[in-house]
């Protein structure tokens, strides 16, 4: 990520000076098994790696044979005179090294890209190599001498695979993907891209996210997709907590590569945000429709605005404990010295985030840093502190959620009425239906009228006696009576043993979040689990037995296409 900072650094700071902004991203052929192992030995006794160590790696290279593996049959063998191992654990390495001779010389030809007096010429990671300069003319200058050392070196780069990208920082329409310069590779063209991607970040014409954005949404469906077999998929699947934690591990980090580098604004996060919302509600078992704030406070999940923000503050911490020669070092001093508020700085964007959560100056972490466990304790209070306050206030202009206490919102735990004590599949479906009425999306008649005022009667179709509300359905209706008194009984024993409550003696609001939410009752006793999954399973009788009497009926009644309330 240092590498795509110095590059998304360098595009801002054009922006801020209005020019323009050239990047190369140059293809070598197959990069590690190119590199020349005389060339490679000779560069790391060059840097001090001498006697029985560089034998040793001498030895590693010496004599290395490999054969082809086709339908099971082995071919023969043959020598290996060149390249790297893929995979091995001293491979990357061996290959900075390797190309760490090109990007001195490009440094020290003094041209390319600058931010002040810092050169970001050549912001490189492994094999992923890029150029940048404001001149057109500059740019060939740096492609001449990577591919003068290409030749030097052995390996080949392919001008057909390697792209430049006129990134629009001047303001101007005109400047945007359209230039009339002509760069070559080995008097061959390269071509002019509208987007490439570098170290897994999508870079456009126009500057902005969206590609990357778009790209990174594409990726997380798939690996949801890739989930659905091991029960990620709401209903009949995995419990809510274990699908939480899949998402956390697989999913967001898909979700969220390089993000904390591209700062996406409010605008850009709506992709991201309405993709998270819909798998959590979709892991819950709860409608879309549901309220925004239902999905975070149970599954304490926080938003992706609040998730990049965290990543970009540790980002930042880790920066400032560098060593002073780093270029990222270097970038973070003279930006916060120099750039002002309004400036297109990620290290200004980075100011604003701090005074946002209330969070020491930029300054003084750049001078001073914190340990790594001090400032990520420092971020997640802060920022979990200032999320959970805004989904709090959030959450008491909807109706649909009085029976959802805010105030259990804990960021980073799932509440405890979506989660069950012996995940089971008969639990898991009696869960889905309880989180339904708790959220106020349980499709009753009353609920029905609300949205079909002229053709629907909020009455209920079984008794007949008054609308059908979620207290009507839980504790009134006298159709359902003959299930719900036996059960509202053993509540009420198991109420009497464990809390030394006796539901008769609440009143009907008390008994609702009684019955919806023990844990807003009682807070953390140790027998709300008990409790709560026999409220599960007295939902879910009265669930499976409305729906029994509801089957029943004719199709115009049970729907409530009409007034009318027809006789049984």
């Amino acid at each position: 990520m240092n590498c795509a900072l110095i590059i998304e650094e360098f595009v801002r700071e054009s922006k801020d000076q209005k020019s323009k902004t050239f990047l190369s991203l140059l293809d070598a052929r197959a990069a590690f098994d190119m590199v020349w192992h005389s060339s490679l030995l000779r560069k790391l006794y060059l840097q001090g790696i001498e006697g029985n160590l560089w034998i040793l790696i001498q030895n590693m290279h010496e004599d290395i044979t490999s054969c082809v593996k086709w339908n099971g049959q082995f071919s023969n063998s043959f020598m290996l005179t060149q390249g790297v191992r893929q995979g091995g654990t001293l491979s990357s390495d061996f290959y900075k090294l390797y190309v760490n001779t090109l990007l001195d010389r490009i440094q020290n030809t003094g041209i390319g890209g600058h931010i002040g007096d810092i050169n970001c010429a050549a912001p490189t990671c492994e094999d992923d190599m890029s150029q940048l300069s404001t001149k057109e003319s500059e740019l060939q200058i740096l492609c001449n001498v990577a591919e003068n050392y290409s030749v030097m070196e052995h390996y080949e780069l392919q001008p057909a695979k390697s792209v430049i990208l006129p990134v629009n920082t001047s303001g101007k329409k005109s400047d945007s993907g359209h230039t009339s310069f002509e760069w070559k590779l080995k008097d061959t063209s390269v071509p002019i891209a509208n987007e490439a991607v570098h170290v897994g970040i999508t870079r456009n014409v126009k500057g902005n996210c969206e590609s990357t954005i778009q790209n990174n949404i594409q990726k997380a469906r798939r690996t949801l997709y890739s989930l659905m077999s091991s029960g990620m998929h709401g209903e009949n699947g995995l419990d809510p907590k274990s699908c939480i934690h899949l998402l956390n591990v697989y999913v967001m980090p898909v979700l969220l590569y390089g993000l904390e580098i591209l700062l996406p604004s409010d605008y850009h996060c709506q992709p991201l945000e309405i993709f998270l919302k819909k798998t959590l509600k979709q892991i819950l078992s709860i409608p879309v429709s549901t309220a925004d704030p239902a999905p975070f406070i149970l599954s304490g999940c926080i938003p992706v605005e609040a998730i990049i923000h965290k990543r970009a503050l540790t980002f930042y911490c880790n920066i400032c404990r560098l060593p002073e020669s780093a270029i990222e070092k270097q970038l973070a001093h003279r930006q916060c010295s120099i750039k002002s508020l309004k400036s297109h700085s990620w290290f200004i964007a980075i100011k604003k985030l701090l005074i946002k959560y209330d969070l020491p100056d930029i300054n003084d972490v750049l001078k001073q840093p914190p340990t790594k466990y001090t400032w990520n304790k420092l971020v997640n209070r802060k920022v979990n502190d200032y999320w959970k306050t805004k989904i709090m206030s959030s959450a008491g202009s909807y109706s649909s959620l009085r029976h959802l206490d805010p105030s259990s919102y804990k960021p980073g735990k799932i509440h405890p009425i979506a989660t069950t004590e012996n995940p089971t599949n008969r639990d898991i479906t009696r869960l889905a239906v309880k989180l339904k009425i708790v959220t106020g999306t349980y499709l009753l008649q009353c609920n029905r009228a609300a949205f079909n005022h002229q053709d629907s009667d909020p009455t209920c179709l079984m008794c007949k006696s008054e609308p059908e509300t979620a207290e009507h359905f839980l504790l009134r209706c006298e159709r359902l009576a003959e299930t719900r008194d036996p059960l509202l009984l053993e509540l009420n024993t198991l109420s009497e043993d464990l809390f030394n409550v006796t539901l008769w003696s609440l009143s009907q609001t008390e008994k609702m979040n009684f019955i919806l939410n023990i844990y807003s009752a009682m807070g953390c006793h140790q027998n709300c689990g008990t409790f709560d999954f026999h409220t599960r399973r007295y939902c879910y009788s009265l669930h499976v037995l409305r729906y029994k009497i509801l089957c029943n009926m004719p199709t115009r009644k049970r729907y409530g296409l009409c007034k009318y309330v027809y006789s049984f």
